[in-house]
């Protein structure tokens, strides 16, 4: 299967899994209408599609560079603050968009209204993502080499 197939599934699979866990912890599924439940599993997946693509470019990035024998700490340490950098931009521009473009939000009110909480669910799920690949990972890479 192309690579870039298998990303796509992984991603709409993560999507999936993001928009039931996120309901669940956020009491989400109190739709008034069939259009309100599509209008959030549609927002949960591009988040997903979005976070999950720029992540696995920056894991790829990180996988084709030249890394010294035992810098396995030094790979995982500069891949999860890299994971942190991306995806705190990429939340940033999806809710910018998503309150400007769905909302109507003014961009000065977009940003008078940003908190740390609006960003805490889409950082701990893609790092928890993003700690799983590495573990994954390091962990067949390990075998290999073995």
């Amino acid at each position: 299967m192309a690579k870039s197939v298998k990303y796509i599934i992984v991603t709409f699979i993560l999507g999936c899994l993001v928009f039931l866990i996120g309901g669940y912890l956020y009491n989400e599924f109190e739709f008034k209408t069939f259009n309100d439940l599509l209008i959030s599993f549609v927002f949960y997946q591009l988040y997903a599609f979005v976070l999950g693509y720029s992540n696995m470019f920056y894991f790829d990035y990180l996988e084709n560079r030249t890394w010294k024998q035992g810098m396995y700490l030094k790979r995982i340490a500069i891949g999860i603050a890299g994971s942190t950098v991306i995806t705190l931009i990429g939340l940033f521009i999806m809710r910018a968009v998503t309150n400007v473009f769905y909302f109507g939000n003014t961009f000065s009110v977009f940003l008078a209204n940003q908190r740390w909480q609006n960003y805490q669910f889409g950082l701990w799920i893609t790092l928890t993502i993003v700690i799983g690949f590495h573990v994954v990972f390091f962990t067949t890479a390990i075998n290999k080499t073995e």
